[in-house]
Order: structure tokens, then C-alpha cells, then sequence
């Protein structure tokens, strides 16, 4: 159910750009089960499922002329910038993964209306069920793959996640 696949590759793309790789293999297997060319029916490709926009975007902003988004050393390390970038603009990490799924448009709506709640809070109160799921299947997986990292309990990796560390 939850395969050790791409682990050097998701290690690598974390490390680079300081995300939890308990995190990004949990958003992974939740975006496209690990299937280096997954495509979703609107159009996201890749084990990190970038739409080709938003992948352009972070092209540019990264200063590279292309990438193969079938490839997963470039998909993954693609996705963790984002990642990374979402947090840059988004305080609660909750919202920051909510927004890699919906926009940084709407997570920066979802900021204002629910950033001051507690991040279980935060979750229940996104107005899209898919969203709310996406995010509870992420929790799930991320501690799962944290537990056979270290073998850390799920709430420890919970809050280590998705509460940021001046409200642990």
C-alpha cells in the first residue's frame, strides 16, 4: 500500500529544497500513486502531478529553458520548489499543501479566512471536500512513510508537518 518507490529521487528533490521528504512522498503517492506518466483529466503530469502552467512557471522562476515532466528526478525536484515556494507565501503549512492542490490564488484566500485556526481546524474549514480529503490522505501517508523512516509516531509527524513550530 505504501511502496518505498523513488526514495532516492524524492530524498534528493526534498534536501534541495528543505521539504519534509516524509512530506513530498506522502503528496506523492496521493498525486499519482507513484507512476512516473501519470495525467490527470485536466492535464497535471508527472509523479508530482504539476499542471504544464504551473511547471512553466516554476521554469522560469528557477532560470531552466525545459523539463521532462515524465521524468522523475525533474518532476519531483520541479515539485518540491513549488512546494517550497508555496510555503514562502502561505504561513501555515496546512494551507501551503492545500494550495498545491488548488492554487496559490486560493490559498492565499484560505490564509485570510482560516490561518489563525488550529491546522485540524484549518483543514475542516477548506469549502472543497476533495481538498479536505486530498489533505487528510496526505497526513496519512506522510506518517506512514515518516513511521518507516524512524519509526515516529503519527502525531508526532503530524504536528512536526503541518503545525508550525511556534504553536507545537
Amino acid at each position: 500500500l505504501y511502496p518505498p518507490a523513488y526514495r532516492e529521487e524524492i530524498d534528493a528533490a526534498a534536501a534541495r529544497y528543505g521539504i519534509q521528504p516524509a512530506l513530498l512522498a506522502g503528496l506523492v503517492r496521493e498525486e499519482s500513486h507513484f507512476r512516473r506518466d501519470a495525467e490527470s483529466h485536466v492535464g497535471a503530469r508527472g509523479l508530482a502531478q504539476l499542471m504544464p502552467a504551473t511547471a512553466e512557471d516554476v521554469l522560469r522562476r528557477l532560470r531552466l529553458d525545459g523539463a521532462d515532466l515524465d521524468n522523475p528526478e525533474e518532476n519531483l525536484g520541479l515539485g518540491a520548489f513549488y512546494l517550497d515556494y508555496l510555503g514562502e507565501h502561505l504561513d501555515a503549512p496546512v494551507i501551503r499543501v492545500a494550495a498545491y492542490n488548488a492554487g496559490l490564488g486560493r490559498g492565499r484566500r484560505w490564509m485570510e479566512e482560516f490561518g489563525d485556526l488550529p491546522a485540524v481546524l484549518q483543514i475542516e474549514s477548506l469549502p472543497f471536500v476533495e481538498t479536505r480529503w486530498y489533505l487528510r490522505r496526505i497526513a496519512v501517508s506522510s506518517a506512514v512513510y515518516q513511521w518507516f523512516r524512524d519509526g515516529s509516531a503519527p502525531e508526532e509527524t503530524f504536528q512536526r508537518l503541518f503545525i508550525p513550530p511556534g504553536e507545537r
